[in-house]
């Protein structure tokens, strides 16, 4: 009879990446205190100006000066210590000053119509989005349009894991990075490793999301009802600090890559 070994669940456990959006605020204290009802509650206040104590039942939750109070969309609030939460999210940053009383403009270059209507149907109520189907066609709409944010593919006119040159998406980011105005802001969603860290080498700052995992972490933020924050959220991602994406934007292997495409 073979025996089995048992795994440490600490050191093997499946590891998970977030997608999910909360509120949260850091606690400067907290006093517990009787309710009306004589229930034992407990009073939060916060680090943040602004805001006004929060008073929470005391339930068991280790409520600790120096954490978070954390609340998901579905209304349950928990508490985090400062450590976990803060290597586990980053801010919905604001977008762009000049941009307060219109919509981000987001400048798409991608070949592949159903990668097109995907984020169409995710995005298009909540950005501006312009779409480019090959390199001079995204030239153009850059000069039209200036935008904030760009999502570029690698390989277009329907080709697959080809080398960088004219005609890729290597070429229009070269492009972005010599006559942008300031340092853009660029997810390179493609599924071409090597096409990826090139285009990289050309914009060290660009975030690499591949588009199977942008798509699922979008898609969760709609069919959680909170997509007045996706235009936020997407300007967050594209930051190379955003704890989010570090493992899931960093560039695997060719096989590595398609085998994801596959369980997607």
């Amino acid at each position: 009879m073979t025996e089995t070994t048992l795994r440490d669940p600490r050191l093997h456990a499946p590891r998970y990446t977030c997608h999910k959006v909360v509120q949260a605020l850091k606690i400067h204290s907290t006093e517990p205190f009787k309710g009306d009802d004589l229930e034992a509650r407990i009073s939060i206040a916060f680090e943040e100006d602004g805001f006004g104590p929060l008073e929470v039942p005391d339930d068991g939750k280790a409520w600790q000066a120096g954490g978070y109070w954390v609340r998901y969309t579905d209304g349950y609030e928990s508490y985090s210590p400062a450590q976990a939460f803060e290597e586990g999210y980053t801010p919905l940053l604001p977008v762009p000053t000049d941009r307060a009383r219109r919509q981000l403009v987001v400048l798409v270059l991608e070949d592949q119509a159903q990668r097109r209507n995907v984020l169409e149907a995710i995005l298009g109520s909540h950005v501006d989005l312009r779409f480019a189907q090959d390199v001079n066609d995204a030239k153009t709409q850059m000069q039209a349009w200036r935008p904030d944010l760009y999502l570029i593919d690698h390989d277009l006119g329907g080709h697959s894991f080809v080398a960088s040159g004219p005609g890729t998406g290597w070429e229009f980011l070269q492009h972005v990075v010599a006559t942008a105005d300031v340092p853009p802001r660029v997810i390179i969603h493609s599924l071409n490793p090597d096409g990826a860290l090139s285009m990289r080498t050309v914009c060290p700052q660009a975030v690499c999301i591949p588009f199977p995992i942008l798509q699922r972490g979008l898609d969760a933020m709609r069919r959680a009802n909170v997509g007045q924050l996706l235009a936020a959220t997407l300007w967050a991602w594209s930051d190379p600090a955003c704890p989010s994406w570090q493992e899931p934007g960093a560039v695997a292997s060719k096989d590595a890559v398609m085998e994801f495409s596959d369980q997607v």
